[in-house]
């Protein structure tokens, strides 16, 4: 096992150098490879993370591989701030990338690293009054464990309290 961490420690820079400098299609061969990597060994790169960030010209088959990377990356000592980046990502114009991005949040609070803070990010999402927006909140609210069950009571209120008051503003 400490073979394989060897190795993947020393291939690992020369590919993430191979997809930040390429064409699209290239960042996305040399990704597919790293992320059998990073789904073998999620440990190895999880100081790597932002070269896993999405930039604003990537093509979707490109952001879609980085943001199952950063979930699997994601660990206590750098889940608030991939979180705070898939949270920029939630307001992409493409829909389904923030979609999948608002989904990335409630697989790493599902993984219970700095539950509440990322809880709140989710919560967040419902002030931006997108339809999309709130569905993906409301399906990760089904997804958490009973172990977060005060979590999940916070989130309930929250959301009655947003869907309640916002149908008292309309009503006036």
């Amino acid at each position: 096992n400490s073979f394989v961490v060897k190795v993947y420690e020393r291939i690992k820079a020369p590919l993430l150098t191979l997809v930040s400098s390429g064409s699209p299609e290239q960042s996305y061969a040399v990704l597919s490879h790293l992320h059998l990597l990073v789904m073998r060994a999620p440990y190895v790169f999880s100081s790597d993370y932002k070269h896993f960030y999405c930039q604003y010209n990537e093509p979707s088959y490109v952001k879609r591989l980085k943001l199952e990377m950063l979930t699997a990356v994601a660990n206590e000592s750098n889940s608030y701030k991939i979180v705070t980046e898939l949270c920029e990502y939630a307001a992409n114009v493409h829909i389904p990338i923030a979609r999948e991005s608002i989904r990335a949040v409630g697989k790493i609070a599902l993984q219970q690293y700095d539950v509440n803070a990322i809880v709140d990010r989710l919560l967040q999402f419902l002030e931006m009054e997108k339809d999309y927006m709130t569905a993906e909140a409301l399906v990760i609210k089904y997804l958490c464990p009973y172990s977060m069950f005060g979590l999940l009571n916070i989130c309930i209120t929250s959301i009655y309290e947003f869907f309640y008051a916002g149908a008292c503003e309309r009503s006036s």
